[in-house]
Parts: structure tokens; sequence; C-alpha cells
């Protein structure tokens, strides 16, 4: 499996972004992560609060597709830039 990248951002001290990826099939689980990328003497801190998950469902009962939705949060003091990366594998059900 490789990691995708597949957002960068950009937070103020204590600012929260909402992200969603959408289009995924039920056959698929990903899993997400996100990394301060800054560089310098700054210390960055982010934090992915929270992913929702949230299916689709079309007429006769027929699977649609699964949209993820991410909180991130800045921790830390200082502007922070983030990447937010996903992995993903087959489903085990």
């Amino acid at each position: 499996m490789a990691v995708v990248y597949q957002y960068t951002g950009t937070l103020a001290p204590g600012e929260t972004q909402y992200l969603y990826n959408w289009g995924w099939g039920y056959n698929e689980v990903a899993k997400w992560w996100v990394r301060p990328t800054l560089t310098g003497f700054n210390i960055g801190k982010i934090a992915l609060d929270r992913v929702e998950v949230e299916s689709t469902i079309f007429g006769g009962n027929q699977q649609g597709t699964i949209t993820y939705w991410m909180t991130v949060t800045n921790t830390g003091g200082y502007p922070t830039q983030f990447d937010l990366f996903w992995e993903a594998e087959a489903s085990p059900l």
C-alpha cells in the first residue's frame, strides 16, 4: 500500500479547518493522518481531532459512496503549515 498526499494547508494558532474527501467505495477503508511541515525555529503542533464517515445510499438500497470528514486543529502557539495524507486498504467486511 502506498501513502498518498492529499492536501496542504496553513493554520493560525488555535485555528481549525474542516476537510472532506468523497467518492470512496464501500470496499475500501482509508487511514488518515496529518503532520506539520514548517521550517525554521517554530514548533508546529497539529492535531487530527476527528474523522467522521458519511455513507450514501442510492435508490433501491444500492450502496453509493463514502465521504470522510476530517477536523484538523493547530494546537500550538505559531502559525503552522501541515500536510494531510491517506493510506487505503481493502475492507475486511
